[in-house]
This record gives structure tokens, sequence and C-alpha cells, in this order.
């Protein structure tokens, strides 16, 4: 079993114990406020989750991954209850999706990057399974996401210098 930690965070930035020592938003719920001197704004918010997305899609490709199944669900509210600040984000795709979401879904790749998006923005939290079961994708607090891979030979790349990729076993596994 192979398993990496994908974040924004700068490893450069932790100390000795791999604490992340750098002010930064964590959170969809962090926007409108300020860090490092510097507003946090919904369409920054936005730049970093599309990364997050694109390097899902990424590691789907690669694995030629068709569906994936929804393990593990946790879901706190019937309906999304979102904050006026965030709202303009969400799509009728998110809302249906969030409503009739259950466990052990079997679900698409275009309906899997809707569920990765609500397990980012805190709206669940779900483990998003391949359906043949050779890896998984987890989600953790303060904006992580972990891949764990069954083969060993299994290789990540960051699709961006934004995103920072480092061997991590999940604390979900």
């Amino acid at each position: 079993m192979k398993s990496w930690r994908i974040s924004k965070y700068n490893p450069i930035h932790r100390d000795k114990k791999g604490a992340y020592i750098k002010q930064e938003w964590t959170s969809l719920s962090d926007v409108n406020e300020t860090f490092d001197s510097k507003l946090f704004t919904l369409n920054e918010y936005r730049k970093t989750e599309d990364l997050y997305i694109n390097q899902i899609k990424q590691a789907l490709k690669e694995n030629n991954a068709r569906l994936l199944k929804v393990v593990e669900l946790e879901k706190w509210e019937p309906e999304l209850v979102l904050d006026k600040n965030v709202a303009p984000i969400y799509d009728q795709k998110d809302y249906k999706i969030y409503k009739s979401l259950e466990d052990k879904d079997i679900v698409n790749i275009e309906d899997a990057l809707i569920i990765a998006r609500l397990n980012l923005r805190s709206d669940i939290w779900c483990k998003l399974v391949d359906f043949d079961e050779n890896f998984e994708i987890h989600f953790g607090y303060d904006y992580y996401m972990y891949f764990t891979f069954l083969d060993n030979n299994n290789n990540l790349e960051p699709i961006s210098k934004m995103l920072f990729i480092e061997i991590f076993d999940s604390p979900h596994w």
C-alpha cells in the first residue's frame, strides 16, 4: 500500500514534528477573513478547489477509473445550509447530489468530482473508492486530501506548483 497527502501547504512551513506553522485559510468558511494581511476571497478559494479537483481528475485518468463507490458517508443536514458569503459557488447539481447521496452509492466520475467538492467544502465526509478497490481518495480536516493505492508501484505527481504531495499514511485508511 502507498499513500500520499495532497495539500496547498508548502512543506517548508512545517516544524520538526510536521505541524504546519504558517497562518493560512483552512476551509471555505474562512472566506472574507484576513490571512497574512490579505483578504481571502471566494475567487481564491475556488481556484484552489479547482486545483484539487484537477489533481483528482488526473489520478482517475491515470488509473482508468470509471466508477467510484461512496464509503462511510457522513452528512449532517438533510439539505445544504449555506452562508451567503459562499452560496455563489454552489450550483443545482451540488444541491441535487447532496440531497440524494447515500452511503455505498456507485457514482460516475462527473458526480464523484462534485462529491469531492462537497468534501473539500466540509458539507459531507466520505471516502471515494475505486470500483475495483485499487485506490481510495480521502479528505481530512484543514483542507488535506489523501490518495491511497494498493499497488506500491503507483506514483502521484502534482499537476500544479501550488499543490504539494508528500508520502504520508492517510489517517482514514
